[in-house]
């Protein structure tokens, strides 16, 4: 999934322009997106917005600690789910109880530690997905915003590798806050493609057909995985071939591959 998009869990209107989007996954949110004050009233505006829609399931990002956490768990149980989003996971025992509900994970990796013991995380039973909570990471290692991303990347290419490593469904990166600034954000989304990233967390629809087309493979990289597929199926060799002067061997066909899967044309 390319777009995770969040939407304020005290807001029904916004929840229900956000399930109507084109996002290929919705998270509303129960944490930072809802002041201290509104938390009960989030937990109800979200249940009534839900009971009204369609039967699209959102995700939906609870509190991680403290009452606000016990009454989003009891909260969570009457609504209609894909799953939860646990910010700043760190803590392997606590990931395990909270998969015991049944719920699909997706992690929020977004702290030193976090980053650190990502692996370990990403092996617990029923997580399925990481994300990367790029502005507290930031503001947690005193780093500044580059949009090369040279000061995230260290942090981004643990989670990727994580998350290959341990089979999950895939791997998100964080959300772009400027959402006025569109081609900063196709730069920002581009750079998560080139990296490895399956998706970008969103806060605002605008966001979304940017993402979409950033994360997807440019027509040259169809055209040539296109060929190489052909050209490897037709030799029939299945070990080395020649394409362009350029020697194509199994890894090289899988990535032919991954860029075909990605475009929606699996091979």
């Amino acid at each position: 999934m390319r777009s995770w998009l969040f939407v304020p869990g005290s807001h029904g209107a916004r929840i229900a322009k956000a399930l109507d989007s084109a996002a290929d996954a919705v998270i509303i949110d129960w944490e930072d997106g809802v002041a201290p004050a509104d938390k009960a009233a989030a937990r109800t505006t979200t249940a009534a917005a839900l009971s009204a829609l369609s039967s699209r399931r959102p995700w939906l990002r609870i509190n991680a600690h403290g009452d606000w956490h016990a009454d989003d768990l009891a909260a969570a149980r009457e609504l209609p789910l894909a799953g939860l989003v646990l910010p700043k996971a760190e803590s392997s025992e606590f990931c395990t109880r909270l998969a015991a509900a049944g719920w699909p994970l997706l992690l929020l990796i977004e702290t030193p530690l976090g980053v650190e013991r990502a692996f370990d995380l990403a092996c617990l039973p029923g997580v399925d997905w990481l994300g990367f909570g790029s502005l507290d990471y930031l503001a947690a290692i005193q780093g500044e915003y580059s949009v090369t991303g040279d000061t995230l990347n260290y942090a981004r290419s643990r989670l990727i590798n994580a998350a290959r490593a341990a089979g999950l469904s895939g791997v998100v990166d964080g959300a772009f806050v400027e959402y006025r600034d569109i081609e900063g954000l196709r730069a920002e989304a581009d750079l998560a493609r080139r990296l490895g990233f399956d998706g970008k967390l969103l806060i605002h629809p605008g966001q979304i057909a940017p993402v979409h087309a950033a994360l997807a493979p440019s027509a040259s990289d169809r055209d040539w995985a296109r060929r190489l597929l052909d050209a490897w199926e037709a030799s029939g060799a299945g070990g080395v071939i020649s394409l362009d002067g350029r020697m194509i061997d199994a890894p090289l066909v899988a990535a032919a591959r991954t860029i075909l899967l990605r475009a929606g044309e699996p091979r």
